[in-house]
């Protein structure tokens, strides 16, 4: 699993992650993977707006906002009009896949969005 945080990105911008996944050497198998992403307001934290936890960004295989890109890697996706929505500051964000049932933790850290001052 993955800790820490990641690289900061606007709020005016479309957001695209590319991830690859591996145990090691061998990429894992992700074709038949239901991958989920999201980037919650941040716990004991109430200035952006929406409640401490509350997902602010969502994206799954099921809604299109994941694609599988090849063996063990993928991308999340979110448009310039999801990402307009976002409250400035820095938020949790979390990763999981699920494979025959069974989830792996992916992904927990934060990530810093900034204002993008552009209207």
């Amino acid at each position: 699993m993955l800790t820490g945080s990641l690289e900061a990105v606007s709020n005016r911008e479309t957001w695209t992650q590319d991830i690859e996944l591996t145990d090691g050497h061998t990429a894992i198998n992700l074709s038949t993977a239901s991958i989920v992403v999201e980037v919650r307001a941040k716990r004991g934290t109430s200035d952006y707006g929406v409640p401490a936890g509350t997902a602010v960004l969502s994206a799954t295989t099921a809604n299109l906002k994941i694609t599988l890109l090849g063996a063990g890697q993928f991308r999340w996706t979110f448009p310039a009009t999801d990402m307009r929505g976002v409250v400035p500051g820095t938020y949790d964000v979390g990763a999981t896949y699920t494979v025959a049932g069974v989830t792996t933790q992916l992904l927990i850290g934060t990530v810093p969005i900034i204002d993008g001052v552009v209207s």
